[in-house]
């Protein structure tokens, strides 16, 4: 059984390390900082935390502690979809105001829940869907990527797969857009410089408040025409002149200045492992770079905008770390091997639960040997007669106890009062009583001679006073 156990874990061993890596393509993912799959933030993490000059760190505590704090900072909020409330927002804008920086990097948000602050946008995923097939063509050159360009500097084109970038529709007045992405197979005679007209972004103002807008459309028939007034939602697909798409903007508000970057699938560890990509970072992350950036886990700030009146879905768990458990149980392969190592073990009890119960032989009852030893020391001291020896080894070991436990030195001459008055007070005796004792224990300890009954007295007075402390 040894010998197969050992060979059945070398071979797991052997085909673990020579398998080929899978890796999960996880589009809902949670930008964990210890997570190494394609859309995790581990690689993320340490390049930012490398390059940025004024400091990089995670923040997994009280999101609401982070916004009182008197610390300048920048806030990176990486997130994909988010539970979200008005005073989050607002929370957000009192920060920005402080004087501080806050990049808001979201896959899907509503304008409605952030009206009247700095992020009062509406980023959407639903221009493109992600498929790992798709961005396999885009990497082999089968399809075409989509160009990403920052409007500091126009020249320098990024080209990046569709099925990574989202959709900026709306963003407030006063916004200034930051970065724009365009399809690369649009001809050159139509790429005009893009701005905030050629785009497919509305900008709101404070008096309208709302998503939604009403437009008049003529709808033309080949025997009739009329005048349709309908309520339409800007997806940015049906208007021909809009080569452009906005994928990031900033705004200023107070002292500070508020991001929001619809590309949260850029800032992962493919991204930064991507030479196009990790440009678009230097662009993004050099706007917070006078400042030391914290990033806020997602955990952070679910728990705030729970505390905060968002809804709460039934399965959801407020404890801070998964556990080990449902880690492996989120990955198949790690589920299979878990599922046999039980079988395996399972297997081996029942195989090797027989009854093996051995001869118990009877055995005698110890024999107690403390009377004996007691027996033969009394009797030494018996034959000697020397009680001066005696009780020389009962006040030694008297001063110890007292020293120990009382922190009372009988031995120091200048304490002899206090020695008295304290041993009084915790005995529950006169001190004048109490130091006529310790005056007759010192006087027996310094004579020669010492007969049975004052050797007893002696003894029950140290016995005594021991027994009273």
């Amino acid at each position: 059984m040894t010998v197969v156990g050992l060979l059945a874990i070398g071979l797991l061993a052997f085909f673990y390390f020579t398998k080929e890596r899978h890796f999960l393509w996880d589009v809902e993912t949670k930008f964990l900082a210890d997570d190494d799959e394609p859309f995790g933030s581990e690689l993320f993490d340490k390049m930012a935390e490398a390059t940025l000059p004024n400091g990089y760190r995670v923040y997994d505590g009280d999101f609401e502690k982070l916004l009182d704090s008197h610390e300048r900072c920048a806030l990176l909020l990486l997130y994909m979809d988010l539970s979200d409330v008005k005073a989050y927002y607002e929370a957000l804008e009192q920060f920005v105001e402080k004087g501080n920086k806050v990049m808001l990097v979201c896959g899907s948000q509503w304008a409605t829940t952030a009206i009247g602050t700095p992020f009062q946008s509406e980023v959407s995923w639903s221009r493109y869907s992600f498929e790992l097939d798709d961005l396999e063509k885009v990497i082999k050159g089968e399809t075409e990527p989509e160009t990403v360009m920052m409007m500091s500097d126009l020249e320098d084109k990024m080209l990046v797969p569709d099925g990574l970038i989202g959709s900026l529709y709306s963003m407030p007045e006063g916004a200034k857009l930051t970065s724009v992405s365009m399809d690369s197979s649009t001809p050159e005679y139509m790429r005009e410089k893009p701005s905030i007209d050629n785009t497919n972004v509305k900008i709101y103002s404070d008096d309208e408040k709302k998503v939604e807008y009403a437009t008049a459309v003529a709808v033309e028939d080949d025997e009739e025409e009329e005048a349709d007034y309908a309520v339409e939602e800007y997806d940015g697909g049906n208007a021909k002149n809009n080569i452009y798409h906005a994928l990031s903007y900033e705004i200023k508000a107070g002292k500070g200045t508020a991001y929001v970057v619809a590309t949260p699938l850029l800032f992962t560890n493919y991204g930064v492992l991507d030479k196009n990509i990790s440009r678009y970072l230097g662009y993004q992350m050099g706007q917070l770079a006078d400042l030391p950036v914290v990033r806020v886990t997602e955990r952070s700030l679910t728990e705030y905008n729970y505390a905060h009146g968002a809804w709460r879905p039934r399965n959801s768990s407020d404890s801070r770390e998964p556990s080990p458990l449902s880690h492996l149980l989120k990955y198949p392969p790690l589920q299979w091997a878990l599922y046999t190592m039980l079988c395996a073990a399972l297997i081996f009890m029942l195989f090797t639960a027989r009854h093996r119960q051995r001869v118990i032989p009877v055995m005698e009852k110890p024999v107690n040997r403390n009377m004996e030893f007691v027996r033969l020391l009394g009797t030494i001291y018996y034959r000697r007669h020397d009680n001066h020896d005696l009780f020389l080894k009962k006040y030694i070991y008297f001063k110890e106890e007292l020293r120990r436990k009382q922190m009372i030195d009988l031995e120091d001459e200048r304490m002899q009062e206090g020695n008295a008055r304290m041993l009084a007070l915790r005995t529950n005796t006169e001190e004048e009583d109490m130091a006529k004792t310790l005056e007759l224990l010192r006087a027996v300890a310094e004579a020669d001679e010492l007969g049975n009954e004052q050797l007893q007295e002696c003894i029950q007075k140290i016995d005594d006073i021991l027994a009273r402390l």
